[in-house]
């Protein structure tokens, strides 16, 4: 982190500079990961990353998403039926980056 002052406003800015990557991988024509982040040059660690998976069931949709360190550290999990007139029958679990501040 750097501080620059531009000697006209007198305003100094915050520089952050990063080097961000994401990608994603499919295992089978069912099912696939996803992963984003980024690396923080001037602080020398990993940034906020996230993981997410899919699967097809068939008739039913799952998924998984994962925030694995950090501020806001998080999961999430959802199975549910695809059928738009079903879309009441799923069961969704998480843990929110507000639970960790409790």
């Amino acid at each position: 982190m750097s501080y620059v002052n531009n000697c006209t406003t007198g305003i100094k800015r915050n520089i952050t500079q990063t080097i961000g990557f994401n990608g994603s991988i499919t295992f089978s024509p069912k099912m696939a990961a996803t992963f984003s982040g980024g690396y923080d040059i001037a602080k020398n660690k990993l940034t906020t990353s996230s993981i997410s998976i899919t699967r097809d069931l068939h008739c039913w949709q799952m998924s998984f998403s994962w925030i694995p360190f950090g501020y806001y550290k998080s999961w999430s999990f959802h199975i549910g039926v695809k059928a738009a007139s079903l879309q009441d029958l799923k069961y969704d679990k998480s843990q929110s980056m507000y639970d960790n501040l409790y």
